[in-house]
């Protein structure tokens, strides 16, 4: 990942529980056991994200892309924590 996808998602905090969960789900599993002790993603996760994205796996992310991304997941993350809540409070009149 580049220095400019890292310092596009540092200066926009509204991103960074977004972007932590995104990080956290492509970390591999038990990534607390192994060095660098990181919830770093492996390399054939990022490459098979880069070539469904953008068709190679050698692509490189623009930072706009990943911006937009992430935007978009947290949008989706919000509408499903809403509907969530209606589903409870649904649930809890009937």
């Amino acid at each position: 990942m580049s220095l400019a996808v890292v310092l596009a998602v540092i200066v926009r905090p509204w991103l960074w529980p977004t972007a932590l969960g995104t990080l956290f789900a492509m970390a591999p599993r038990r990534w607390w056991t192994r060095k660098p002790f990181l919830p770093i993603p492996d390399a054939d996760v990022i490459a098979w994200r880069r070539a469904t994205a953008y068709g190679s796996s050698s692509a490189p992310m623009t930072s706009h892309d990943v911006v937009s991304y992430l935007e978009s997941d947290g949008e989706l993350t919000l509408r499903m924590v809403d509907l969530d809540a209606v589903i409870t409070h649904a649930h809890d009149l009937g």
